[in-house]
């Protein structure tokens, strides 16, 4: 007899399969990264609704296979209506799931990006959530916690303080006047010092920041053209180019 084995997580991904049959990405705390293969879900009187849906965090019993694990059942534990209400908060939290779904590796445990992603959709659950300064903060505590966010604190080549910076695609972060190269682009007056605090600020308390709206657009579009040139398919919510040459224009004042 199959052993079963019972979990917690959220619906990143729904991939249909055949024609009644569905396949789910699911993050969970102690499997990490699974697929769960759910019979049946396409069916119009399926046993499984809003338990399997995409963010809805779930408890699953599965059966324990080493690849695609089969469910036996699911109790839904939250859905997050509020969130799925609004356009632009599903949308937030959607690709906050695309980007974390393609970093974590199968069966990789990861508590602490599963704790970030978990305080995203509770803030976009609130209605009078600011969602572009929860996603960009979201965007750049993941890159930064798999190890491929941008140096921000100083000259990634001398190491310098950067008092006027510049950002560079090839070397992965600000650079001082002196070491800059003729592709790099030149940032905007306090944009690298608003990213840091967005970074490491605590999360209940980032509202209080002082990052104005339209920092929060260019540190989005420096982001997405980062991850185009560093992260492998990164999965961009917005069109980026992976040249060298950054489009200056989107970090100058």
């Amino acid at each position: 007899m199959s052993q079963l084995v019972k979990t917690e997580g959220f619906v990143l991904r729904v991939i249909p399969f055949q024609d009644e049959d569905l396949i789910l990405t699911v993050l969970t705390g102690d499997l990490g990264k699974v697929s769960v293969f759910a019979k049946g879900a396409r069916r119009l009187r399926s046993r499984f609704g809003p338990e399997i849906d995409l963010l809805s965090l779930s408890e699953f019993v599965l059966v324990d296979a080493k690849n695609i694990k089969p469910l036996r059942e699911v109790t839904l534990k939250q859905y997050f209506p509020r969130l799925k209400a609004d356009y632009d908060h599903l949308s937030s939290a959607l690709y906050g799931a695309r980007l974390l779904s393609h970093l974590v590796r199968e069966g990789q445990r990861d508590l602490k990006n599963l704790g970030l992603f978990a305080a995203l959709l509770h803030t976009l659950d609130r209605e009078d959530a600011p969602v572009a300064l929860y996603e960009l903060a979201y965007k750049l505590r993941l890159l930064d916690n798999f190890g491929v966010a941008p140096h921000l604190e100083s000259c990634v080549r001398c190491r310098k303080p950067a008092p006027t910076p510049w950002f560079s695609l090839e070397r992965g972060g600000v650079v001082c006047q002196a070491c800059r190269l003729e592709s790099d682009g030149r940032m905007k007056a306090g944009l690298a010092q608003g990213l840091s605090a967005l970074r490491t600020m605590e999360w209940a308390k980032l509202e209080r920041l002082r990052l104005g709206a339209q920092d929060i657009v260019l540190g989005s579009a420096l982001l997405d053209r980062f991850m185009a040139y560093h992260v492998q398919d990164a999965p961009l919510k917005q069109r980026a180019t992976k040249g060298t040459s950054l489009n200056k224009r989107l970090l100058q004042e």
